[in-house]
């Protein structure tokens, strides 16, 4: 796999036109963007390493300053707004829930079917077999008489 940095001088390449080579100043500068973006990476890699869990984690919002409490009117908008926030993952919890509900309900309705219509095909499997016997048997008597 490449490295963001081999990716960043690979795109100007191919971008600048064939006669235009580029200017040190901004060779530079790419090399300053590439070695961010792969500092970058292996910051967000470590992390990740760190924590696998990191990633899909919920993160609950940050506890507000001082200077949104000292305000009554931030403060009210505040409230009302973390109480908007939990009334949706609260909802969310609700609906995922009767989710997996309905995923239980329907996964037993399916086994019930798969259910029958296996036993349909033995029932009918036995009947054929059972019915070709008599005739066999019939086709045998015929045949000694």
């Amino acid at each position: 796999m490449m490295s963001p940095r081999h990716l960043v001088v690979l795109l100007a390449l191919l971008v600048a036109p064939p006669d235009m080579a580029i200017p040190a100043d901004q060779a530079t500068k790419l090399d300053a963007a590439a070695s961010a973006a792969e500092a970058a990476g292996s910051a967000r890699r470590s992390a990740t390493a760190d924590d696998p869990n990191a990633e899909g984690r919920i993160t609950l919002p940050s506890a507000p300053s001082s200077v949104v409490l000292a305000d009554p009117a931030t403060r009210q908008a505040y409230l009302d707004s973390m109480q908007r926030y939990y009334a949706y993952r609260s909802t969310g919890y609700v609906y995922r829930s009767r989710v997996f509900e309905w995923q239980l309900v329907s996964g037993r309705i399916i086994f019930a079917i798969v259910l029958i219509v296996v036993l349909a095909g033995l029932i009918f499997a036995a009947v054929q077999f059972y019915v070709s016997m008599m005739m066999a048997k019939v086709k045998l008597r015929a045949a000694e008489a």
